[in-house]
């Protein structure tokens, strides 16, 4: 099943067709990460902390703003993050969660990270 989250086509056309680097997540791949992250504050399901991600091919993802869940604006910039190498600059540490796991099931094609405020 594909859609915006898991749309390889989407991906693909959105990458520079000449370019060796990391896809290009489509406009509609970083609104979908950036939702998941609001509806998770808006629903009182998160305390400050989290991330919301999806799998964009089989050695890149995307994870959302490096911000409080709930805080996410719509024109917040997601991150493109490796599965292998550094992580980039201004990507939290803890985005290492969801890397592990989208290297150990490549079937996953997102992931939403949070911690209760009941926890808390």
């Amino acid at each position: 099943m594909t859609g915006p989250l898991t749309d390889p086509v989407a991906t693909q056309a959105a990458t520079d067709a000449g370019s060796a680097g990391p896809p290009i997540a489509s406009a509609a791949q970083q609104r979908s990460v950036r939702i998941a992250a609001r509806a998770l504050g808006r629903h009182g399901l998160v305390h400050a902390y989290g991330h919301c991600s999806l799998r964009l091919d089989a050695g890149h993802f995307l994870v959302g703003p490096s911000v409080p869940l709930g805080l996410t604006q719509p024109g917040d910039a997601c991150q493109v993050v490796p599965l292998a190498g550094p992580l980039p600059e201004g990507v939290l540490p803890e985005v290492r969660i969801h890397r592990e796991i989208y290297r150990a099931r490549p079937q996953v094609g997102g992931i939403a990270r949070v911690q209760s405020p009941k926890l808390m």
